[in-house]
């Protein structure tokens, strides 16, 4: 979680491009007191029904990059540690030079 928070902290202010993580868990309120003993400052979405629909064999982590419209055009499961972050970052940045 703490490469999500910096990689949330590298966009932080950005009109266009957004961080955040969805918690799937059973019981949703697991994840507040690991995010506010990290001093995470990203959004943390319940997010298991929507997961469910989109990823039903339910593999984690994962981490998306959304176009403006709301449709995932880039799925991958990135690497973990600071060469995620660039992979990350490189991924954002390619989506975001897209024409729309």
């Amino acid at each position: 979680m703490p490469h999500v928070q910096t990689l949330f902290d590298k966009f932080k202010g950005s009109k266009d491009i957004l961080v955040l993580s969805f918690n799937i868990d059973d019981n949703p309120g697991l994840a507040q007191p690991i995010v506010k003993q990290g001093g995470f400052t990203f959004p943390v979405v319940t997010g298991q029904a929507f997961f469910e629909t989109v990823d039903p064999t339910g593999g984690v982590p994962q981490s998306w990059i959304v176009n403006p419209e709301g449709v995932a055009s880039k799925v991958r499961r990135f690497n973990r540690g600071e060469q995620w972050v660039q992979e990350a970052t490189d991924a954002i940045g390619k989506l975001s030079q897209r024409p729309r």
